[in-house]
């Protein structure tokens, strides 16, 4: 006799069923007082040659599930940011000419990644889906040198200068890209811009122009820099 196959996740469900990420409430992920609502934006990032992609506004809400995302490790809360850039993947493959795609985030620092034991943009990266086939154990990656402090501990006005050639192509990391591959560089929250623009150098100077910028988030002051839709 063959019995139904149940997933795991089914499972844990079942003996654990989800709550809200930040209420707490039973729901799915989010329950709908506290369901942000997303808005696909194209944003003008100073010195970089392509818009930035984003669909939520970084306020008190959007903080919680970022934060249970990225210190908390809540697979919940990762799978949503997941959603939300997996919508403008889709969205910015109308406007490239490729065959693939290839992802890569903006590097944490070493003593976040040290504390969490994780890299937070590796749990988000897993649930990522794409009209186009995704590249996957191959590419480049970015890291941050010892120096660069933690983004969200340093003040707005600092923050250029803190990522300033702190990132660099991991040593051994690099394979070939074939020219019909997309490089999308990916950020969980953009806030002024930064780490993003460093991300730029750092593969600018490896023969790497990313196709595409994509954040889940920005801060208000970013998103007053709001493209006309297209």
């Amino acid at each position: 006799m063959r019995f139904p196959s149940i997933d795991i996740w089914e499972i844990e469900q079942l003996l654990s069923p989800s709550r809200c990420i930040i209420c707490n409430r039973y729901a799915s992920e989010l329950c709908l007082p506290c369901s942000p609502t997303p808005s696909p934006m194209r944003v003008r990032l100073p010195r970089a040659k392509q818009p930035l992609l984003s669909s939520l506004i970084y306020d008190d809400h959007v903080a919680k599930i970022v934060l249970a995302a990225k210190e908390d490790n809540s697979r919940l809360a990762q799978f949503y940011l997941a959603k939300q850039i997996s919508a403008l993947v889709a969205h910015a493959t109308h406007h490239i000419d490729v065959s693939s795609l290839l992802f890569i985030s903006v590097p944490s620092t070493s003593r976040a990644i040290t504390a969490r034991g994780y890299v937070h943009m590796d749990r988000i990266t897993r649930f990522l889906t794409s009209p186009l086939p995704i590249v996957r154990g191959a590419g480049v990656t970015l890291q941050s040198d010892k120096r660069v402090r933690d983004q969200s501990k340093v003040h707005s006005l600092q923050r250029s200068a803190n990522v300033q050639g702190g990132f660099s192509v991991r040593r051994g990391s690099m394979t070939e890209i074939a020219p019909d591959v997309g490089i999308i560089l990916l950020d969980d929250v953009v806030t002024t811009g930064s780490s993003m623009r460093e991300s730029i150098r750092a593969l600018n100077t490896v023969g790497i122009e990313p196709d595409a910028l994509i954040s889940a988030c920005i801060s208000p002051r970013l998103a007053s820099n709001r493209m006309v839709p297209s």
